[in-house]
């Protein structure tokens, strides 16, 4: 017998042209590596000591640094999804509540389904506001709050009413989790808030940020008083994906020229969708949303596009993509028009 109850799990299929497609439906880098830089990470690679253990010290400041905070704040993990299965694990009990919103990363249902667990779901509607009247109404007996800051509809909370949610929730030891997977293209940050509240916890994707999200690095930061690196396991991440990270936090200059690039490209797109009068969502965020008129031409847009190896995700009357340099977006554009 499942007592998990796993059956009904469904895993993304990988039927993408990797020559071809351009890659806009999985909050990936859509622009490849140059060779100069894949010439430099092949160097920055040492294959002799594949066969040894590995000191990541040094890279656990560097990265530290690079975040702006005390390497007792952070704890690294094994992608953004290995976090939120830490806080599951630390804080999650049988019958908990778990309270998050939707359309969002799946592994949060899948997690408070593994854990036995009863989701709180908090929907948008069609200005892209989350349910603020649910959330405060069910805040109070809520033991872990995950809150994607940007989420994949996109409503960002403020230093101020993170606060207060903190404040709730201290009232019944709950928690909450601010995944800012997606941080880093113009969203606010709740670092400067971690200080002040032990019950406060973020979630950060270097994977996502810098377009990496192969080797799989994440981190989980706390209230420094926690101490949450002492919960390091022996080597958190593989030798290649430290050695990779590495690389990129001494060139941070290519991350964020990448960066640069993806929101011109995002201002690009608003100003063609303004023009033409097309509702969007997505000004700060990775993940941007295009609203259609009803499910039946999303659907037909959506499916045109991906047979031109133009990868989009759907929900429901929604088109969204990953933000990406303009010469992708005119390519994006072109189709779309086409449509």
């Amino acid at each position: 017998m499942n007592k998990y109850n796993f059956d009904n799990r469904i895993r993304i299929e990988e039927t993408r042209d990797f020559e071809n497609g351009i890659f806009l439906n999985r909050a990936e880098r859509t622009e490849p590596w140059s060779e100069e830089i894949i010439y430099n990470l092949k160097k920055n690679l040492d294959f002799n000591k594949i066969g040894y253990y590995y000191d990541l010290n040094d890279f656990h400041i560097k990265y530290s640094n690079y975040i702006n905070i005390q390497k007792e704040q952070l704890l690294m993990t094994n992608g953004a999804d290995e976090a939120i299965r830490f806080i599951f694990n630390t804080f999650a009990n049988k019958n908990d509540n778990i309270m998050f919103p939707e359309p969002t990363y799946g592994m949060y249902n899948v997690y408070t389904n593994m854990y036995k667990c009863n989701a709180i779901i908090l929907t948008y509607n069609e200005n892209f506001k989350i349910d603020k009247k649910k959330l405060y109404q069910n805040l109070n007996k809520v033991k872990i709050f995950f809150l994607p800051n940007p989420n994949h509809t996109e409503d960002n909370f403020m230093e101020n009413e993170i606060s207060n949610i903190c404040e709730i929730l201290t009232k019944n030891e709950g928690i909450i989790v601010v995944d800012e997977t997606y941080y880093g293209f113009g969203s606010p940050t709740m670092i400067n808030l971690l200080d002040k509240y032990n019950n406060l916890y973020i979630i950060r994707s270097f994977s996502k940020t810098c377009g990496l999200p192969s080797i799989r690095l994440g981190c989980l930061l706390s209230n420094k008083n926690i101490n949450i690196s002492n919960l390091r396991g022996g080597y958190e991440v593989s030798y290649f994906t430290f050695k990779i990270a590495e690389y990129f936090l001494d060139n941070i200059y290519i991350i964020n020229n990448y960066i640069d690039e993806c929101i011109k490209g995002r201002k690009y797109l608003i100003n063609y969708l303004e023009d033409n009068n097309i509702k969007y969502n997505g000004n700060t965020g990775y993940i941007f949303n295009i609203v259609l008129n009803n499910i039946e031409q999303t659907k037909v847009v959506h499916s045109k596009l991906w047979k031109e190896k133009i990868y989009t995700r759907i929900y429901k009357n929604t088109i969204s993509i990953t933000i990406c340099p303009i010469k992708y977006i005119e390519k994006f554009l072109y189709e779309f028009k086409m449509c």
